[in-house]
């Protein structure tokens, strides 16, 4: 079976048109049959991107209200949450300072490191 790790913005391509999303869509169908890995710290991360573009007039308040709760059903239906663990700090810590990452970014590579192993 295909795995996938998707980050924060691949997540939101699901729940707003834009380039990507058909592909994200059909990755996260039921009847893909992949499994889906995410940061439990993607939660975070759509949420804030979604609220962003409701207050930037992209996305009405109906349509935030539909996004946010299609977003929570499929965080806890159809992926896998990597927990943010110390180990996994950690080792998004060296990661950003090897590679000079932002925060968020550094823990959503571990975490995706994480699922590689």
């Amino acid at each position: 079976m295909a795995a996938y790790f998707l980050e924060s913005s691949a997540l939101v391509k699901k729940y707003v048109r834009e380039r990507g999303t058909d592909f994200v869509a059909g990755l996260m169908a039921i009847e893909s049959g992949v499994e889906l890995y995410v940061s439990r710290l993607a939660s975070v991360e759509v949420t804030s991107a979604l609220a962003r573009l409701a207050r930037g007039n992209v996305l009405s308040r109906p349509e935030l209200a539909a996004a946010l709760h299609a977003f929570r059903h499929d965080m806890k239906s159809a992926c896998w949450a990597v927990p943010i663990t110390s180990a996994l700090v950690d080792r998004a810590v060296a990661l950003a300072e090897f590679h000079a990452l932002r925060g968020y970014d550094a823990v959503q590579l571990a975490a995706a490191l994480r699922v590689n192993e």
